[in-house]
């Protein structure tokens, strides 16, 4: 009897430990592409005028849905972490039930059917969980600007292939009737951490994948940033701005095109790191750590672009124009986007 009550005990904290791992784990995948959400702070434009005002209010339209978008998908992801935590506390107590049934045949009995069904009914739970961060990996994917057609059909293909894996999973696992065995609850287990490790490894490639494509048009885009800066530092040239004036304005500029040409060569470390990323994990990870390196330029050069507009706009503060103006707001947009990104990571 007591070698029984071992093994029981043994099942619960095995089934225990491997899923109180995956809240954490889904966690780490949750970030989503923030770099998405980024505006332009500069155009290369004289005067942007009512189409930039134009542009802007659809960009922040478009923004705003997107944050709708991830608020509910976030909201469905704290449910089903709700109901998971639920049928973990289940478990505990059903755990707690095998220990304190002093051995009474039917006390027992009754208490390690409860305690196995708990454990059923907690993978059940888990499998939802997995399936809400799968459905965001979906959204993350559809709605990508940096990915092309073709990468986003082949990234959807294979998130499809894991959806109808653990689909079919939870169905078995559903399937199972009150009178299953330990061992059946000991394959079943085994089998969803397999799964889940699947799917963690295809968060990582595809949240990777996202985020790299992102950066690589962000930095593509900064020589049409340098270029706007050229084209306002020629217009108060033109209207008879000293060098001494502009030189302030100037050295920022240069700093700018320095770490601009930084952030290509890291870009395109980067890139070469990903293109080997799938060879193994240990590849997967220089890519990131690739990555890093590249948003610590981009800080940089943001800091440097607002540097460059605060600076423009106090050289030329007696005689602004309207370009200035909107300049401006697209600084405060991209101040609030910095708030949200740091809200959702």
């Amino acid at each position: 009897m007591k070698k029984i009550m071992k093994k029981t005990f043994a099942l619960a904290v095995l089934a225990l430990f491997i899923l109180s791992i995956l809240p954490a784990a889904l966690a780490e995948e949750e970030t989503g592409d923030v770099l998405d959400a980024t505006p332009e702070p500069l155009k290369a434009k004289q005067a942007p005028g009512k189409q930039a005002k134009k542009v802007l209010a659809n960009t922040k339209e478009g923004l705003k849905l997107t944050r709708e978008r991830l608020q509910l998908l976030k909201e469905k992801h704290l449910q089903a972490r709700e109901h998971f935590q639920a049928q973990k506390e289940k478990v505990m107590e059903a755990k707690k039930n095998v220990e304190a049934c002093n051995e009474d045949a039917e006390t027992c009995r009754k208490a390690k059917q409860g305690l196995r069904i708990g454990v059923k009914n907690h993978l059940v739970k888990t499998s939802d969980l997995i399936l809400r961060s799968l459905e965001k990996l979906v959204d993350q994917v559809e709605n990508s600007k940096a990915l092309t057609a073709e990468e986003k059909e082949e990234a959807l293909a294979k998130i499809a292939e894991l959806e109808e894996e653990l689909t079919a999973k939870k169905d078995e696992i559903e399937s199972l009737g009150d009178d299953l065995t330990a061992e059946e609850l000991r394959e079943q287990i085994k089998a969803l951490k397999n799964i889940w490790n699947k799917v963690r490894r295809e968060q990582r490639w595809q949240v990777t994948q996202l985020i790299n494509n992102k950066m690589g048009n962000l930095a593509d885009k900064h020589e049409e940033y340098y270029n706007a800066m050229t084209v306002r530092i020629s217009t108060l040239e033109d209207k008879g701005y000293t060098e001494a004036e502009l030189a302030e304005v100037k050295e920022i500029a240069e700093e700018f095109r320095e770490a601009m040409e930084d952030l290509k060569a890291d870009q395109e470390a980067a890139e070469e790191a990903w293109a080997n990323a799938k060879s193994s994990p240990e590849a997967l990870e220089e890519a990131k750590e690739k990555q890093r390196v590249v948003r610590e330029d981009m800080k940089e050069t943001k800091e440097l672009l607002r540097e460059f507009v605060k600076e423009f706009n106090e050289v030329y503060k007696n005689n602004k124009v309207s370009d200035d103006v909107e300049e401006t707001e697209i600084e405060e947009e991209v101040e609030d986007e910095e708030e949200e990104t740091e809200t959702e990571e």
